[in-house]
């Protein structure tokens, strides 16, 4: 039995027709028509209905799918265990929020390619809502995103976190004294895009009818939220692990306030059926590099 077939079929599965399950294996969609005959040819029965553009698994197809999926499972392990590292190869699609990246992933990125030189990492940057969305649309295969995340058809661990803290610029020529929720009010606000719970906690934060009428810029470049900080446009609620190269030039500072803020904290997710063992192992690289981060 193929093993590209069994792949073929499981990937249509997932994503619901065969349009789809070609342009996720790079091929084209006579192709995977092809493959999926051959399968049905090699076991005696139809594994899909056809109706126009629509496709609808049989049973027979139901039945098949807990053994392909122990089948490949195995397959890829044996390949994984006895190929030796440095000629083991593939290609993992790697989401990853810009925190991530300037803190721990090139070291991540290092260890990787140290170990296994011949595997390939396509890395997307974005926002944790779209690289969710990346991961259930599997056009990801594994992310670092912000989380926790609510999600019971993905697998997530806990990774790492990082604190938050009130920053500006010294151009902004706040007092020096500890400086209250009335007074942060009085300056635009910059932090992370409306989406994420930093963003939620502070829009929450400046509710209180008492507040002057507080504006929260949430951006989804953490680039650009330090560069508009740096240059004075406001208050800036970023974690000082990815300032720390502005906060020892003087760029910007950290503000003296008791109001305290939640630590961002990042999850590993990836969905629970991957059969491919170097989502494993970035897993498990990533929890060890993340632990030993001097960040």
């Amino acid at each position: 039995m193929n093993i590209k077939n069994l792949e073929t079929f499981l990937c249509i599965v997932q994503l619901g027709s065969f349009r789809a399950a070609a342009e996720k294996l790079h091929t084209t969609q006579p192709a995977i028509s092809a493959r999926v005959a051959n399968l049905e040819n090699n076991l005696g029965t139809k594994l899909f209905q056809r109706a126009n553009a629509k496709i609808k698994i049989t049973p027979a197809g139901l039945e098949l799918i807990n053994y392909a999926e122990k089948i490949i499972r195995l397959n890829n392990e044996i390949e994984f265990s006895f190929r030796e590292k440095k000629t083991y190869m593939g290609i993992v699609r790697l989401g990853t929020s810009e925190t991530i990246v300037h803190t721990w992933l090139p070291m991540l990125i290092n260890k990787l390619h140290s170990e296994y030189p011949k595997v390939t990492l396509e890395l997307l940057v974005d926002t944790s809502t779209a690289l969710h969305q990346g991961l259930v649309a599997r056009n990801i295969d594994i992310a670092f995103l912000m989380g926790p995340i609510s999600d019971p058809a993905m697998d997530s661990t806990d990774v790492c976190q990082y604190p938050l803290a009130w920053t500006a610029s010294p151009k902004l020529k706040l007092p020096r004294r500890q400086l209250t929720l009335e007074d942060l009010a009085k300056e635009p606000i910059i932090t992370y895009s409306r989406q994420t719970r930093p963003n939620a906690f502070l829009r929450n934060l400046f509710q209180a009818p008492m507040l002057p009428d507080t504006r929260i810029n949430g951006i989804g470049s953490l680039m650009t939220m330090i560069k508009l900080a740096s240059d004075g446009f406001g208050v800036c609620v970023v974690s000082p692990n990815v300032i720390q190269k502005e906060l020892n030039e003087g760029k910007l500072i950290i503000l003296n306030t008791d109001i305290e803020l939640p630590d961002l904290q990042f999850t590993i997710t990836y969905p629970p059926d991957s059969h491919d063992p170097l989502i494993r192992l970035i897993e498990q690289m990533a929890l060890d590099v993340a632990q030993t981060c001097d960040y």
